[in-house]
C-alpha cells in the first residue's frame, strides 16, 4: 500500500508527465485541496501505463480522489471515490486465471458520482471533479433537508463512516440530472464505502461498519445465479428498462476487489448508439462524446471492429488530452492580463481556436467536445488514414 504523501507525488508527476491526466485546485473555509481526473484516457493509459512508476494502483485512483494539500508538506486523502472500472469487453485481465470469483452484482444506476469529504466536523460532498458543482450542491441541499426521524439509519450511517475515515459514495439521481433514464425524485443512493487510508472498498453485502447504523439505503446487491457466465451476460443483455450492472470480482489471497461494467444492448441504443458506425470518423465522435464502451457492448462479437475502437482510442485520446491541457496551460499562463491584451495574444497563438481560451477566459463553458468534433480533421487529422 502507497503512503498518501507519495501517493499524492505520484499523480502530481502522472499528471505533469501525461497530458491524459490532471489535477484542479480548489479552495473551500480556507482549505486547499486538489481533485485528481483524467480526460480522454485509454484502458492501456491506466492499467499499461509506459512509465512502471505508474502502477495501476496510482493511476486508477485519477478519478475524483482529493487531497487536503493545506500542508503541502503532509498531504492527505479527504474524499476518495472507487478506482476508475471498465466496460467488460475492455481489457486482458483473465479473473478466474488471476484468482478472482465474481461474487455479486449491482444496479448501474444512471445519474452522477457523489462523494463524500470531512471539513472540521461537517459532512460535505463533491462530484467527480468539484466540490462546486451543481450535482454536489443540489446532493447537498437534499442530505441537509432530510427528514432527521425517517432518515435516521442513513444519516447515522454517513456519519459513522466518514468520521471513521472513510467515504462514502453515492449514485445522484434527479429528474434534472438525467442523462439517459429517468429518475421521478431526486435521491443519494448508497453505492459503496472506501477506506481513505488504504482504498479498500466495502460494498453493501460485506459492509460491517456498524450495523447498528445499517441503512437499506444502498443500491441493489444481486447474488450470482446459478447460471453459466454467458447465459448470465446473455441474460443481461437482452434487459430493459435500466443501464445494466457493475460486476464485483474478489480476490481471497489478495484481499483485492475489482468491478466491471455490463451495459444492456436497449440502454446503449437509447444512449445516442444508432448510428451508422462503418467509418472511423463515426468512430472518433463517439470516443469524443466518451461513448466507446456503450459501442463495445453493442458490436461484443466483432473483434475487428472492436480492435478497429482500441486503435482509434489509442491515436486519438492522447491528442485530446493534450491540446485541453494546451487551451488550459495558455489560459494560467495568460489570466492575468486584460481583456483585450489576452484576446489579442490568443488571436496570434490560437486563430483557428481563439474561441475556446477566450470563453476559459470569460468563465464559459469551453465546450471542447462539440469543437473537436466538428473540426476533428484539421485538429487531429483524418482517422480514415489510420
Amino acid at each position: 500500500m502507497t503512503n498518501q504523501k507519495t501517493h499524492y507525488e505520484t499523480l502530481i508527476k502522472l499528471c505533469n508527465e501525461d497530458p491524459e491526466f490532471f489535477f484542479s485546485e480548489q479552495t473551500d473555509n480556507g482549505k486547499v485541496y486538489h481533485i485528481f481526473n483524467y480526460r480522454l484516457a485509454s484502458y492501456d493509459s491506466f492499467l499499461h501505463n509506459k512509465n512502471p512508476e505508474f502502477t495501476p494502483e496510482i493511476v486508477l485512483s485519477a478519478r475524483g480522489i482529493m487531497f487536503d494539500v493545506t500542508d503541502l508538506n503532509n498531504p492527505k486523502i479527504v474524499s476518495r471515490p472507487m478506482n476508475k472500472f471498465f466496460n467488460i469487453e475492455q481489457g486482458d485481465v483473465d479473473f478466474e486465471k488471476e484468482g478472482y470469483k465474481l461474487v455479486g452484482y449491482m444496479d448501474k444506476l444512471d445519474g452522477s458520482l457523489i462523494s463524500t469529504y470531512l471539513d472540521g466536523s461537517t459532512i460535505k460532498f463533491k462530484s467527480k471533479g468539484s466540490i462546486n458543482s451543481d450535482q454536489s450542491k443540489a446532493a447537498t441541499e437534499w442530505y441537509n433537508n432530510l427528514d432527521k426521524d425517517e432518515y435516521e439509519s442513513f444519516i447515522k450511517f454517513v456519519e459513522n463512516s466518514v468520521y471513521s475515515g472513510m467515504t462514502v459514495n453515492f449514485e445522484w439521481t434527479a429528474p434534472d440530472n438525467q442523462i439517459v433514464l429517468f429518475y421521478p425524485e431526486p435521491k443519494l443512493t448508497i453505492l459503496n464505502v472506501v477506506v481513505n487510508s488504504n482504498g479498500k472498498v466495502l460494498t453493501s453485502p460485506d459492509n460491517t461498519i456498524d450495523s447498528k447504523y445499517y441503512t437499506k439505503d444502498w443500491v441493489t446487491y444481486h447474488e450470482v445465479p446459478k447460471l453459466s457466465f454467458d447465459e448470465l451476460l446473455k441474460n443481461i443483455r437482452a434487459e430493459q428498462g435500466n443501464e445494466g450492472y457493475i460486476f464485483e470480482y474478489y480476490n481471497a489471497n489478495t484481499q483485492h476487489t475489482l468491478f466491471v461494467k455490463v451495459k444492456n444492448l436497449w440502454y446503449c441504443n437509447l444512449h445516442h448508439i444508432k448510428s451508422d458506425f462503418n467509418t472511423n470518423y463515426k468512430i472518433c465522435e463517439a470516443i469524443i462524446d466518451e461513448y466507446s464502451d456503450d459501442l463495445r457492448a453493442m458490436f461484443i462479437t466483432d473483434q475487428v471492429f472492436l480492435n478497429n475502437i482500441e486503435k482509434l482510442e489509442n491515436w486519438l485520446m492522447p491528442q485530446v488530452s493534450a491540446k485541453i491541457a494546451e487551451f488550459e496551460n495558455f489560459y494560467q499562463e495568460n489570466k492575468h492580463l486584460d481583456r483585450k491584451s489576452y484576446a489579442i495574444k490568443a488571436n496570434s497563438t490560437y486563430k483557428f481556436s481563439m474561441s475556446r481560451v477566450m470563453n476559459l477566459y470569460l468563465g464559459k463553458n469551453p465546450d471542447y467536445k462539440e469543437f473537436f468534433k466538428k473540426n476533428l480533421i484539421e485538429i487531429f487529422g483524418d482517422p480514415e488514414n489510420v
